[in-house]
């Protein structure tokens, strides 16, 4: 079967002299090779036309050829997807391959082309199609050949096998929980530097996601990775890659889980109050939750403050609990407002019992303390101030004191 002409022509002589033996070996594989899909030159001529191949930083493109499958190699741990055998994937893909050879969405996964083991390839992607096509009798198929030429092997192959993914027939999906485990992995390996701007800039590399959902992305491995070496950040995910998570500090604290989920009504009764964790102190979504759960289950609701991000703090925490505070107040005095126009309980007796309550904030800076050998300056919860602060379910408003 014919080859196709490199994309770029600076390749070392000696890359295409080897590649050109092993393009022969082959092509004779392929002799008696099983095609289901009935591919032939005319298949690569047609999807060159309408799938070309990709350009990726530190690789030439060597061209795009028929290799059989057993010469594809694939290293699991270094797949950016969920490795898990999805069944209904398979399926779809199954069902996709079986229809024919379909030039227009048949985007060749890049494998790169190492002249020291010639025959065989390492591929980027492609790692789901692989027993499928085995599966429909198709022993062989089409490949972007790339060999490599820069100095940062490691983080180029990280790149490719992230953008890669991007092709327009079925495939399995990378999802926001696969790209906060390859950023994290990228900054552990050294492929991406521990900064916001850093991990922005990567993020936008290999991600075509919208702004927001990169921004989700970008807060969680900043706080998985502990970008902010004096700030900690804190998820509502708990996901496994997470290393601060809201409910573990509670647990951790020996706080009630947030929420009333898998509770019965009598359990939450016993433990005597309803906690929530929140990142803003009029955010209206809790105060509605609060108020229908303290009066559904007759018992008071804490509030645990925090700064979602560190730059909703505009790197002042302690005027951030302050206005954190003062927007709780607000949101407490309209709804005081409210019921004194419907209750027949006085404003001063029913503000006195009122069973939505600020319990504290989560510790959040943590830069060393030298007075107590290094310990983070915050590691309990606190009041606006930093201060420690013991919880238990007969505690005061932290608003209390506050005009």
């Amino acid at each position: 079967m014919s080859n196709v002409l490199p994309m770029f022509t600076e390749v070392n002589p000696k890359y295409l002299s080897t590649f050109d033996s092993t393009r022969s070996y082959w092509a004779k594989e392929l002799n008696n090779a099983q095609n289901f899909l009935g591919l032939d030159d005319s298949s690569i001529e047609k999807t060159l036309e309408l799938c070309p191949p990709k350009e990726y930083s530190g690789f030439y493109f060597l061209g795009r050829n028929f290799i059989p499958t057993t010469q594809v190699q694939h290293n699991p741990e270094e797949q950016s997807r969920d490795k898990e055998v999805d069944n209904d994937s398979q399926r779809a893909l199954k069902h996709e391959f079986e229809k024919g050879f379909l030039p227009h969405i048949a985007s060749p996964a890049p494998v790169i082309f190492n002249p020291d083991v010639p025959y065989q390839v390492t591929a980027m992607g492609g790692f789901h199609r692989k027993p499928v096509l085995e599966e429909i009798g198709q022993s062989f198929y089409m490949f972007d050949v790339y060999c490599y030429y820069g100095n940062t092997i490691d983080r180029d192959k990280w790149k490719m096998r992230n953008q890669c993914n991007h092709h327009r027939g079925y495939h399995k999906f990378q999802t926001k929980q696969d790209y906060i485990k390859e950023m994290c992995n990228a900054i552990e390996l050294g492929f991406v530097e521990n900064t916001e701007t850093a991990i922005t800039q990567a993020l936008d590399e290999i991600c075509d996601f919208s702004s927001d959902r990169k921004k989700t992305i970008i807060k969680e491995v900043t706080n998985n990775c502990q970008t902010y070496a004096n700030f900690r950040t804190y998820t509502s995910q708990n996901n496994g890659y997470a290393k601060y998570t809201l409910q573990g500090w509670l647990e951790s604290q020996g706080i009630a889980k947030a929420g009333i989920e898998n509770r019965k009504p009598n359990e939450l009764v016993d433990q005597g109050y309803i906690s929530y964790c929140c990142g803003e102190g009029d955010n209206k979504g809790t105060w509605m939750r609060a108020i229908v759960n303290s009066v559904k289950f007759g018992v008071p609701v804490y509030m645990f403050g925090y700064a979602p991000t560190r730059q909703a703090t505009e790197g002042d925490l302690q005027t951030y609990r302050e206005e954190w505070i003062k927007d709780f107040v607000k949101q407490k005095a309209t709804l005081l407002d409210f019921f004194n126009t419907v209750a027949s309980e006085t404003q001063q007796e029913f503000t006195k019992n009122f069973p939505i309550k600020i319990a504290g904030f989560l510790p959040q800076y943590i830069k060393p303390d030298a007075k107590h050998k290094g310990r983070p300056s915050e590691n309990t919860l606190v009041d606006q101030y930093g201060k420690s602060l013991n919880f238990d379910k007969e505690a005061k408003c932290l608003s209390a004191d506050v005009a």
